[in-house]
């Protein structure tokens, strides 16, 4: 006699083995959870290694913006420090312009008075041979030079 109840008909193995199927089965089951657990603690610290990685790319990245910072304080600082040095420099130079454009006044105003001076007076023009300071180039003829005339005064007297 068959067997017409439906649960109580046998169900096909799985393994070929009909003895031991619970328990094959089971095992089949370990070691496949067996490998998905090392596949998953591969993945988590393969994660961990990224996200350490990771914290360290931010620590470096939030130094670096600290150090920017502060770069950018000093430059600003100097800058500010620049800036009155330079507003210094350009009054000194200022007033040093200043009083070139003065001396310069100064020395066109000497100079028109100057010109003025020697176009007022007159300056005598002689020959060089006539001049007092000529060379002698006749020892037997004594020149008339006002030395010489107060020699003659002198000894005359």
């Amino acid at each position: 006699m068959t067997f017409t109840i439906p649960g109580l008909r046998a169900k096909p193995l799985k393994s070929g083995n009909p003895r031991h199927r619970v328990d094959d089965y089971i095992r089949a089951l370990k070691d496949g959870h067996e490998k998905q657990l090392a596949e998953l603690r591969d993945e988590n610290v393969a994660l961990l290694n990224a996200k350490g990685a990771a914290d360290d790319g931010a620590a470096i990245q939030e130094q670096l913006i600290a150090d920017l910072e502060a770069d950018v304080r000093k430059l600003k600082e100097q800058a500010h420090i620049d800036h009155k040095h330079l507003a210094q420099q350009a009054g000194i130079i200022r007033t040093l312009r200043e009083d070139l454009d003065e001396a310069r006044g100064r020395r066109t105003d000497r100079t028109k008075v100057e010109t003025a001076t020697t176009e007022t007076q007159p300056i005598p023009v002689l020959p060089l041979h006539q001049s007092p300071l000529a060379a002698v180039t006749d020892p037997g003829r004594v020149r008339q030079t006002t030395w010489g005339r107060e020699r003659e005064r002198e000894g005359a007297t």
